[in-house]
Formats: C-alpha cells, structure tokens, sequence
C-alpha cells in the first residue's frame, strides 16, 4: 500500500512509532513512483518497507510518527 508524507521526511534508519497501536518499527526501504530512494520529502506518496512490523498488522488511517516527538493523541472515547 501507499501513504502520503503529510508532514516532515523520512529517511532509511530513521526509527519511527505506527499510531494508534504505538508499534516500533525502523525504515529499511523507501520506494517512491517503484524507484528505491533513502529519503521522502512532505507531500509525496510513497511505499515504506519496516522493520519489527508485518504488513498484515498496518491498517488504512494509521499514522508513522517520529518516534522523539511527541506522539499523535489516541482517542479512548467516541460520541457520534
């Protein structure tokens, strides 16, 4: 699958947190437009391969965060 960088970059090595279920995981792979790159840039839609993660466990709407930054917030909650 393919998600789109919202905010800041990637890199290969770059050891990130998948929200909401807080999973470590580590970029070994970046491939943008099926060529194999070491960086993504904010607005470009790539395929990340990681680390310590199957891809059976990734689901449409999470999140890739930087894992020495503050976390996205997860909701306990919902009124609808």
């Amino acid at each position: 699958e393919m998600g789109k960088i919202e905010s800041g970059c990637c890199r290969i090595g770059d050891r990130c947190l998948i929200m909401p279920n807080r999973t470590r995981v580590e970029i070994t792979n970046i491939y943008y437009e099926d060529i194999e790159t070491d960086s993504c840039v904010c607005g470009e839609n790539v395929r990340l391969k990681l680390k310590n993660v199957e891809e059976e466990e990734i689901s449409s709407g999470f999140v890739l965060c930087d894992i020495e930054q503050e976390a996205c917030g997860v909701g306990r909650v919902f009124n609808a």
